[in-house]
């Protein structure tokens, strides 16, 4: 008998996790730093547009230096996987940043060469809104 008519049914039973695995896969291939939904979503274009040269300049360098840090970091953790999941977001946007405010020096004629004071920006700190009360034990 062929295929079809196999009573054996185990060889085409489907586990959970693989199904899992499956849809967690394609979800990380739809999240691609080259995507330009992905690339509009993170970074309005025509924002940069309406920046002065010097303040254009130093988004520039600032997107031009956070793309060396997570190539960096994506070099020194060598795991693709790693690498989708913890850094490819940032990386587009740094990516896109750059992008656009290259377009944008460009299209202003700004000189690149302006020394500019960079300053490196800072995560934001999460907001407490009191939901969580400390325990008196400490974090344990």
């Amino acid at each position: 008998m062929g295929w079809r008519g196999s009573s054996d049914t185990t060889a085409w039973r489907v586990r959970p996790r693989a199904v899992a695995g499956l849809l967690w896969t394609c979800a990380l291939a739809g999240c691609a730093a080259d995507s330009p939904i992905l690339e509009n979503v993170l970074v309005d274009p025509g924002w940069y547009e309406t920046m002065p040269c010097r303040e254009l300049v130093a988004a520039y360098r600032v997107a031009e230096a956070r793309i060396k840090e997570l190539t960096d970091l994506m070099e020194k953790s060598g795991n693709a996987a790693v690498n989708a999941v913890a850094y490819n977001t940032d990386y587009a946007k740094a990516r896109a940043t750059y992008k656009h405010t290259e377009a944008a020096v460009r299209k202003k004629n700004c000189d690149l060469g302006v020394k500019v004071e960079v300053k490196k920006v800072e995560e934001p700190v999460r907001p407490d809104f009191g939901l969580l009360a400390p325990s008196p034990q400490g974090n344990r």
